[in-house]
């Protein structure tokens, strides 16, 4: 029984990933530069590195953000913002 639900669940869940490439292809997101400071060490990254990067996501990762990207989208809140908060993510993680 456990079986069945689990894979009903990974079905359920697999509709509820969009598709991130057509995404940001409609959504024709602006290129835009950061400058993102960690302590006196500055740097810099872009939104075409963040959007590669949530590409290359799977599994529960790209589902929570397909989650939060389809919410701003139907919000009509900034994707632009939400990629610079994953580019300060981004840089927390490789500089810790």
């Amino acid at each position: 029984m456990k079986t069945t639900d689990n894979k009903s669940r990974q079905f359920a869940q697999a509709f509820q990933i969009m598709d991130l490439e057509t995404f940001f292809e409609e959504k024709q997101v602006p290129y835009t530069e950061w400058e993102i400071k960690k302590g006196e060490i500055s740097h810099f990254i872009d939104s075409d590195y963040v959007i590669e990067v949530l590409l290359n996501t799977q599994g529960d990762e790209r589902l929570v953000i397909s989650r939060k990207l389809s919410s701003l989208d139907f919000q009509n809140a900034s994707i632009v913002d939400y990629l610079k908060y994953l580019a300060e993510c981004l840089v927390n993680l490789y500089q810790s």
